[in-house]
């Protein structure tokens, strides 16, 4: 959701569904690996969210697809997709085809580290902002903004209606003393 909202822009609107396709689950790592336990939680959510500049953005997170091949984030312009790597470890090609071309070529990156770091990054950014006097990525109104999302889905997926995050914010401030 985090680069989503990079890329894209902060998130208005959000439809959602979800299941628990698969409500027993086995650990699989770790100390605890191959207890089983059931789980009460959506294994399987799709969602539709609408940036506040218009874009929509097609969302599906699953527990329960096993060896997918398909990329983690693809963005479909007017003008051609983006394909990009894993937003985890933020290591792979970033590719782009435009509409009409028969082939993908790969974006030129600037690497400022030579192994993939995965989900400390935003750590190193905060560092590395506060060290250059800027802006840092992972900020925290990013992060809220992130929590309202997840939130927006989950109130969607339990009232089977749309959320319109500006309404949600208002009901919350509402209830507070």
């Amino acid at each position: 959701m985090s680069m989503l909202v990079s890329l894209l822009g902060p998130i208005a609107y959000v439809e959602a569904t979800t299941t628990r396709t698969v409500p027993e689950r086995t650990i699989r790592t770790g100390r605890e690996a191959g207890r089983t336990f059931v789980t009460a939680e959506p294994t399987h959510v799709a969602a539709i969210l609408r940036t506040e500049g218009d874009a929509l953005i097609s969302v599906t997170t699953s527990f329960d697809v096993a060896a997918t091949t398909r990329p983690h984030l693809e963005i479909y312009g007017t003008d051609g997709t983006l394909v990009l790597p894993d937003p985890n470890f933020h290591d792979g090609p970033v590719r782009y085809r435009r509409r009409g071309s028969s082939a993908s070529q790969e974006v030129d990156q600037v690497m400022t580290t030579t192994s993939p770091i995965g989900r400390g990054m935003g750590i190193l950014d905060l560092a590395d902002a506060i060290r250059r006097g800027a802006p840092e990525c992972a900020s925290g109104r990013r992060a809220h903004h992130v929590v309202e999302i997840i939130e927006a889905i989950r109130f969607a997926e339990k009232s089977g209606h749309p959320a319109e995050l500006a309404l949600l914010r208002e009901e919350r401030r509402a209830s507070l003393p």
